[in-house]
């Protein structure tokens, strides 16, 4: 490095100017002379060998290039650039509101009276609002369910409902009996349980001795603890009172 720096500065004003033609650096003496003494090196004091011009011009050129440069940088200002910190984009899927049905909300509320009031609405009725007050049965009154079975039965011809949880809900106890005589067996599930009590409450006694007869218990009770007599006595049906009673059950 030393050498190339004796090198450049034995260089005259014309191969100076030579050297920065057509470069971007000013071509004045001065640039030189400040080089110089950047450098700190005295010229006189130089004794190296001069080569041919044509051999030091490409490396003096970069020289003078980088040093000009230099000066420029140490006087411009640079601000630092700064990456400020991104916040991920936040996007918020809000999904849309279900459509609910007033009619099952009632229901799922075991409100029996606003459900009577909007079975007058025939676009609420359905038969999956049929199937969603059996699956509240405990909420809802044995009437209230038998009234939007009647609505829906109105409403599209069809309950849709297994033929004795139809026969017992409706009070129909020859089509409850029928049905009960074809079965070889109880299975005691959830809705044929709920058959039996709509029974007690709508139908004639001999459909209730028919299902004891299969295995239901004279004792058993529903979702909210009443016997067959308390539910033969809140719809009034006195036949399935006096059979309880019959029976040793009394409330």
């Amino acid at each position: 490095m030393d050498e190339l720096k004796d090198l450049f500065l034995n260089l005259d004003d014309k191969e100076f100017s030579e050297l920065i033609e057509g470069s971007d650096i000013p071509a004045d003496k001065e640039l030189a002379s400040r080089i110089k003494k950047r450098l700190d090196i005295n010229k006189k004091n130089t004794n190296i060998k001069h080569l041919r011009f044509s051999h030091i011009l490409p490396v003096a050129a970069a020289l003078c290039i980088v040093v000009a440069v230099a000066a420029f940088l140490s006087v411009r200002v640079v601000k630092p650039h700064i990456i400020e910190p991104t916040q991920p984009e936040i996007t918020t899927t809000v999904a849309p509101a279900p459509v609910e049905n007033p009619l099952m909300v009632a229901i799922s509320n075991g409100n029996d009276d606003l459900v009577a009031n909007l079975l007058t609405l025939p676009g609420l009725i359905s038969q999956d609002a049929l199937d969603f007050a059996l699956s509240f049965a405990d909420l809802l009154s044995y009437e209230t369910i038998e009234k939007i079975a009647e609505s829906v039965k109105e409403a599209i011809g069809s309950t849709g409902l297994d033929a004795l949880l139809e026969g017992a809900l409706f009070g129909d106890s020859q089509k409850a009996l029928e049905e009960l005589r074809k079965r070889d067996s109880m299975l005691m599930t959830p809705l044929e349980k709920l058959a039996f009590f709509f029974a007690v409450a709508f139908c004639d006694s001999e459909v209730v001795e028919e299902f004891i007869n299969r295995g239901y218990d004279i004792n058993t009770t529903d979702s909210r603890g009443n016997t067959i007599y308390a539910i033969a006595e809140k719809y009034g049906n006195t036949e399935n009172m006096q059979y309880a009673v019959s029976k040793g059950i009394t409330n």
